[in-house]
């Protein structure tokens, strides 16, 4: 088993094998990280769907997708850092296609230089799922 996995089993509390969704998992708040930049609406949709399921699951989610638009790039960069760095974060979450932003993976390290954990989405649900 992966080390990411087992360090989930300590956040699991109850695991639910129906199709729904439902998960229960012991964790304080994630920071939402992946790619919105070239993406229609600034793919807020896939920020908005993924705080849904994890709040689902007991999660306290910081979304970066609420920030207002018209911003400049580095004004969205600027209050990621400040929400990293002023937040008991837990973990940052990495959603799908998160590799293919400049964004993205300035959040990650900063979130490792922080000693705030990473965990891939995909990692994560299928955690919530065992």
């Amino acid at each position: 088993m992966s080390t990411r996995v087992d360090a989930l089993k300590s956040l699991r509390t109850q695991g639910n094998d129906n199709n729904e969704g439902n998960y229960s998992m012991k964790l304080d708040t994630v920071y939402l990280s992946g790619q919105m930049s070239n993406l229609p609406d600034f793919g807020k949709g896939n920020f908005f769907k993924a705080e849904g399921i994890l709040k689902k699951m007991g999660v306290a989610v910081i979304n970066p997708a609420i920030l207002p638009d018209g911003w400049t790039w580095e004004e969205y960069m600027q209050a990621a850092y400040n929400s990293l760095k002023r937040n008991k974060i837990d973990y940052i979450v990495m959603l799908p296609s998160w590799r293919d932003s400049a964004g993205a993976i300035q959040e990650k390290c900063w979130a490792e230089e922080m000693g705030i954990k990473v965990i891939e989405w995909d990692v994560l649900i299928d955690a919530a799922k065992q």
